[in-house]
């Protein structure tokens, strides 16, 4: 019998659109409630998760940041298929090579990572993933450099190259300073929502915790509007304004060139490239030059955007428009730091003669960026 159609019996479930799935999944399962034993059940249009939990009040206070629709209900499961464990894969890997190679005094029990990120054929590990000296001791007791070593781990861990991650670099536009261990060429490319994204893993960041906001932004509509993103980055908010939002033309600043590079190669890869236009170097000098032609502003610059909340004022049509402004925000704060930057905007909007002030506002807690810290998103309509 195919496995697949194996009953596992019933269990309390989420049903979302198949759009909302990855942020439903993701949300369960750090809550450790994604009942990985059973095969969600995918239709043409929804998907439904098993849920561990038997209580609608626990599921409902897990999902409680989701601002989209789903439903709780119980459903009939069938059997998921054996896991494909990489953390057994790992250990494998290791023991094998330990085996084969002089250690010195390293064991593999501390050599065994067990965090990383995967952006597309390439895995980053967590800066502690190995003990301090030993990937130094590969590279030096190996006939191979470590060669095999890392193959044996990229392939537990189906990428082909792996790196291991290392401290922002303290430079005007945090790049990456991850290093590779078995590749020279850090260039990747991964699907997410239907948008192709691609970057340099050694020269770009990539915070996946976006993605909440990311396929947030994928679900409005934005049919035939403008749209000027002051810190564009490599598309993480505006390719999915044009792909999945309907965004008829976007004005990018980003004065990082290894972004403008990614984001060049991610017009051609998504077949856009008519509806995007670039603008290299400070924002300050090119925001000025877009003004009264927007009707949507991403400011998406975290610890904070205000340096350029008045130029973002400016850029919205005479009719007005929409803000979206990120800012991490300590979690007591909130409330008054959303009451505050309101004011500020319509500070900024009758300094400039502007006819524009806040009709509506919406705050939305995107991740925890720190300890009491959030990411957050407030999102501004300016009418006249």
């Amino acid at each position: 019998m195919n496995r697949r159609k194996i009953p596992a019996g019933s269990a309390i479930g989420v049903k979302c659109k198949k759009e909302c799935s990855e942020q439903i999944r993701k949300l369960l399962g750090e809550s450790k409630i994604l009942d990985i034993s059973k095969n969600p059940l995918v239709t043409k249009t929804e998907i439904s998760w098993p849920t561990l939990s038997d209580s609608i009040d626990e599921i409902s206070m897990v999902l409680s940041d989701a601002d989209f629709e789903f439903t709780i209900e119980e459903v009939d499961y069938f059997q998921a298929p054996p896991p494909i464990d990489p953390h057994t894969n790992l250990r494998l890997a290791l023991g094998n090579w330990f085996e084969k190679n002089s250690t010195g005094n390293f064991t593999m029990e501390k050599n065994i990572p067990n965090k990383w990120e995967k952006f597309g054929d390439i895995a980053l590990l967590a800066m502690d993933s190995f003990e301090l000296g030993f990937i130094e001791h590969v590279s030096l007791n190996s006939e191979d450099r470590g060669g095999v070593l890392w193959d044996e781990i990229s392939l537990a861990l189906n990428v082909k190259s792996i790196g291991i991650q290392q401290p922002i670099a303290n430079d005007a536009v945090r790049s990456s300073q991850a290093i590779l261990l078995n590749s020279e060429d850090g260039w990747t490319k991964f699907l997410d929502n239907g948008v192709i994204f691609t970057l340099d893993v050694t020269k770009v960041m990539f915070s996946s915790g976006n993605i909440t906001e990311r396929h947030r932004i994928a679900r409005m509509n934005m049919e035939d509007e403008i749209i000027v993103d002051c810190f564009a980055g490599i598309g993480y908010y505006c390719l999915h304004a044009i792909v999945n939002a309907g965004a008829k033309h976007v004005h990018a600043c980003e004065m990082n060139p290894n972004s403008i590079k990614a984001l060049e190669k991610a017009l051609s890869l998504n077949q856009i490239g008519e509806k995007l236009t670039i603008y290299p170097g400070d924002n300050q000098e090119s925001l000025p030059k877009l003004e009264y032609l927007a009707d949507r502003v991403f400011l998406g610059l975290l610890p904070s955007s205000e340096l350029v909340w008045e130029h973002a004022v400016n850029c919205l049509k005479q009719t007005g428009g929409y803000l979206h402004i990120h800012m991490n925000v300590e979690e007591e704060k909130i409330p008054n730091w959303q009451k505050l930057t309101i004011e500020e905007i319509n500070k900024f909007a009758k300094a400039n003669g502007r006819a524009l002030s806040v009709a509506s506002s919406n705050m939305v807690k995107v991740k925890w960026f720190s300890p009491r810290v959030r990411h957050v998103v407030l999102d501004l309509e300016l009418r006249p």
